[in-house]
């Protein structure tokens, strides 16, 4: 313990503003500030910090068409797709959904799918 109770010592406590204006406080948006990338560029929910975790890799969109042909799936709502990169370098997002028995994809600004999206995702084991 006296290691500790040196490192203690010297240590400072104090608060950050790590959450930019306009995007939603959560430890996915502070971490991802914290470690030095910039929310507003990268972030695009928690979706896919939640996916990588778990060993996870969010769909592509190809993918995407090939799960709907085994099943109805995502008639509510919409599921985030892997966003190539040029896409996101501008700040846009991709997500489908099936709606009137064909699958629809959509590109928007990341923001707008913050918190209303889930994710297919695959894991090979």
């Amino acid at each position: 313990m006296p290691r500790l109770a040196t490192l203690a010592a010297r240590g400072e406590v104090g608060r950050a503003a790590v959450i930019p204006d306009g995007l939603p406080p959560g430890s996915d948006v502070g971490n991802m500030a914290i470690l030095g990338y910039d929310p507003a560029r990268f972030h695009t929910g928690r979706a896919p910090i939640e996916a990588a975790a778990m060993g996870v890799e969010l769909l592509t969109e190809e993918e995407t068409y090939a799960l709907q042909k085994l099943g109805d799936f995502d008639n509510r709502s919409s599921s985030w797709v892997k966003t190539p990169d040029d896409f996101r370098d501008r700040g846009g997002a991709l997500c489908c959904d099936r709606r009137f028995g064909r699958v629809f994809t959509y590109c928007n600004g990341a923001e707008s799918y913050y918190a209303a999206r889930g994710w297919r995702g695959s894991l090979r084991v």
